[in-house]
């Protein structure tokens, strides 16, 4: 086991954190603790994970520490390249709960429509064209594209791919007169 700040990692059993209560004074502390799980320094994208599910599991959404769950997952993405940490089981969920909780607390209204338009980013990322385009039809004129921009989206990207994916045009050529289709 070694120690760090208000942590400690215990390689054989499981994560133990203690700042439940009292978070981290700065970023930086999570940023040397995130890399020391990191399989490079010996650890796995399994540890990364279960070290993000303990930050979101403490609640505390009025600290930073929920929110070292989008981070981390970053890191992973990172290492495996691409969106494929949101492929791994229970991560979108658990992107949605955290935004969910940070929404809840956020300070304006301005950081609220950006945390309430992230979700709509995660679920096409993810594949989840339906569900996304049901979260962006519900906030409406309300959207925010910061919420799109923090994964290298653009709101107006998602949008018309959801929309293009929703509407098929119909051919010229129908077929019922003359047997043409449209190739898509």
């Amino acid at each position: 086991m070694f120690r760090w700040g208000n942590m400690a990692l215990d390689r054989g059993k499981s994560l133990t954190f203690r700042w439940a209560i009292l978070p981290l004074p700065a970023a930086d502390d999570y940023f040397a603790f995130m890399n020391r799980v990191r399989p490079r320094w010996g650890g796995s994208h399994e540890e990364m994970l279960q070290l993000a599910r303990e930050c979101l599991a403490t609640g505390r959404f009025d600290s930073g520490v929920p929110a070292q769950y989008y981070r981390i997952l970053g890191n992973i993405s990172e290492e495996m390249g691409g969106v494929e940490a949101l492929k791994l089981p229970g991560v979108v969920e658990e992107m949605l709960t955290m935004y969910k909780g940070m929404e809840s607390k956020a300070p304006n209204e301005d950081l609220r429509r950006r945390l309430q338009s992230s979700p709509v980013a995660v679920l096409w990322l993810a594949g989840r064209k339906e569900e996304a385009r049901q979260a962006l039809e519900a906030l409406g004129p309300r959207v925010h594209g910061g919420g799109f921009a923090i994964f290298g989206v653009t709101y107006s990207q998602v949008a018309r791919a959801l929309r293009d994916d929703k509407v098929r045009p119909e051919s010229y050529f129908s077929e019922h007169h003359g047997g043409a289709t449209l190739v898509t």
